[in-house]
């Protein structure tokens, strides 16, 4: 920037020389313009972004490219978005449980139910009770149609966890010994190495 100064003012000699007064008018405009965009450019107010330099957005051009066109999706892993946003909407009203987070566990129950203990949630709801739970049982309301009041309020956080919790202790009698070590919580034997 100083040699821009220096060459700006030499130019404003030789016009003052060879133009006289409009040589001056014109050296002293060019270097009061010179000047203001000096300190413009050094003007650094709060909200200033600091802008990417040109070959960082060459880069990723092709990928912005990709997502316009459709090939590249948002979301790597779909179902877990939609899980998520299920287990987020169900806190809200019974509706949005219903439709979303209920059809996933009653289906997730009628699997552990089948796989665990032979027991058909459709067929036998009468036996799958017992091993669900009240609160699960309630919760889940198998068989009965998915709410459409959106003024009903949804689960809780606690309501969610206790639910999952019972959908868990819905493992095979197998598994059970295998995986979960022996205590007063689990009911079973101590197991000795």
């Amino acid at each position: 920037m100083s040699q821009l100064r220096l060459l700006l003012f030499i130019l404003l000699l030789i016009a003052t020389a060879t133009q006289r007064f409009a040589g001056l008018l014109l050296g002293l405009t060019v270097l009061a313009i010179n000047e203001l965009i000096h300190l413009l450019l050094q003007l650094q107010g709060p909200a200033r972004v600091r802008r990417r330099p040109l070959s960082s957005w060459l880069n990723r051009l092709p990928a912005l490219l990709r997502r316009r066109r459709g090939a590249v999706r948002d979301a790597r892993f779909p179902t877990y978005d939609r899980i998520a946003a299920d287990l987020g909407w169900a806190r809200f009203s019974r509706r949005d449980f219903d439709f979303g987070l209920r059809e996933r566990l009653l289906q997730a129950a009628t699997v552990r139910l089948v796989d665990g203990h032979g027991i058909d949630l459709t067929r036998n709801p009468e036996a799958a009770r017992p091993l669900l739970g009240e609160e699960a049982w309630r919760l889940l309301a198998p068989g009965q149609r998915p709410s459409t009041d959106r003024s009903a309020p949804g689960l809780t956080l606690s309501e969610l966890d206790r639910l999952v919790t019972s959908l868990e202790r819905l493992r095979s009698p197998a598994s059970r010994t295998d995986h979960t070590p022996a205590g007063p919580e689990s009911g079973g034997a101590e197991r000795t190495s």
